[in-house]
């Protein structure tokens, strides 16, 4: 068990904790570690927000571990508030989960020769960029008029301005659909370039 005084700034937070030995030679080694999502401190039954700016003492279990530490060797113990994948971001940190993909694949795809939103940027060929977060934006809109008039549909909550909607999304919201049509091209991108094996093609957008 771990205790932690913290506060924080947000009313969504995680805590991680891990428990590493370290060897003289810097060699590091995660003996255990322990994960809480602390809108659940007191009940996974009842979660409760924090109070942005309150001092907490959380405790924190870590996994159970039998270890022996060897002569010579240090624990280390590192706390961070994400430890992707193991633990899905705080809601506070899941639209930047958009961008991945973005900044992964588009230097791959340069490198590899295929089109690249950063490499059209770099000469000023801004249109197919433009065109993408413009069909993004179109088809995320069509998408929110559809969800808003079924008998299912998806409910949204975000961080900042969740009672400014368009529909069901709030406004804050579309501004992931222009990213999601970037990474989609990104994906695109690489899977033509490593499975297609016809002529080379220009991608028209």
């Amino acid at each position: 068990m771990l205790d932690v005084v913290l506060s924080s700034d947000k009313p969504r937070a995680n805590l991680i904790a891990r428990l590493s030995d370290v060897a003289p030679d810097g060699a590091s080694t995660r003996v255990t570690y322990g994960v809480l999502n602390l809108s659940h401190r007191e009940s996974h039954e009842l979660p409760a927000a924090l109070e942005p700016g309150r001092r907490y003492t959380i405790t924190l279990p870590l996994n159970e571990i039998a270890h022996v530490f060897p002569k010579g060797h240090r624990l280390r113990l590192s706390l961070s508030t994400a430890y992707w994948p193991v633990l899905f971001p705080s809601p506070d940190l899941a639209a930047a989960v958009f961008l991945g993909f973005i900044f992964l694949l588009n230097p791959i795809n340069a490198r590899l020769g295929g089109r690249s939103l950063v490499c059209d940027f770099g000469f000023g060929r801004c249109r197919r960029g433009v065109n993408l977060v413009v069909a993004g934006l179109i088809c995320g809109v069509l998408w929110e008029f559809w969800n808003y008039w079924a008998a299912a549909k998806w409910i949204y909550t975000v961080p900042i301005m969740g009672d400014f909607k368009l529909f069901e999304m709030p406004l804050p919201g579309y501004l992931g659909f222009p990213a999601f049509a970037l990474e989609c091209f990104t994906m695109y991108t690489l899977v033509r370039l490593l499975l297609w094996r016809g002529a080379n093609r220009a991608i028209s957008i």
